[in-house]
């Protein structure tokens, strides 16, 4: 895999798996499968995380290892929507194709282009850099500021539990402003009547992991 990276000039890339200490396990016998960020994809990180990365060998050999597979993963096999793979991290990467719109994904990242082949397994290069998991939707929620309302409105509801066990799910998250918009009267109203939050807030809930990819006009089923 070292040797197609190599041959696509994946630079930023390469520099990083040699600062990591991870080039000569990666010219192991595998097989390993690379979702592989472009320059242009590391180019867009902020100057703090890219200083972070560069002080800190053993965030960026993490950093990496979840765009590492151990196993040798086609095309075919991304097609597999809603497939979850186990990175060199230990973290899952969720796999998911839309045939709407013909992406294919990795943790949300659309793929540029598949099936490299290599000695020791196959690249398949992505748009962006995978983010480290970041906890629960509900989690997620909790940590933005511009969702606090909504935190309120979910725990209101008594759906604190059901957002952080359902899986997978996509959530169309209000934020603060959105809520604004209806007028403090209507909220504190809403929030006072638990059946009604509660319909109100699954309506926002759609079955699936559903990215940016894979959006496109249609009705769904909440």
């Amino acid at each position: 895999v070292i040797d197609v990276l190599q041959q696509q000039r994946a630079t930023t890339l390469l520099k990083f798996i040699e600062d990591a200490g991870l080039t000569d396990t990666l010219k192991g016998a595998g097989p390993f499968t690379i979702f592989a960020p472009s320059n242009r994809a590391f180019g867009r990180l902020d100057a703090n995380t890219t200083a972070a990365l560069a002080a800190d060998k053993t965030m960026l050999a993490n950093v990496l290892k979840n765009h590492v597979v151990a196993d040798n993963l086609r095309r075919s096999d991304i097609r597999m929507n809603e497939r979850q793979v186990t990175s060199l991290a230990g973290s899952k990467i969720r796999l998911n194709h839309y045939i709407s719109t013909g992406a294919s994904t990795a943790n949300g990242i659309q793929m540029s282009t598949t099936d490299h082949t290599a000695s020791n397994g196959v690249v398949h290069n992505i748009n962006g850099v995978i983010p480290t998991p970041a906890g629960s939707i509900v989690d997620i929620a909790k940590a933005d500021p511009e969702l606090s309302t909504l935190v309120a409105a979910v725990t209101a509801a008594g759906l604190g539990t059901f957002l952080a066990d359902q899986s997978p799910i996509t959530v169309f998250a209000p934020t603060n402003d959105a809520f604004n918009e209806l007028g403090s009267d209507v909220v504190q109203k809403i929030l006072a009547d638990k059946d009604l939050l509660k319909t109100i807030l699954t309506y926002h809930v759609i079955p699936g992991s559903l990215y940016t990819a894979g959006f496109h006009s249609a009705s769904l089923h909440t």
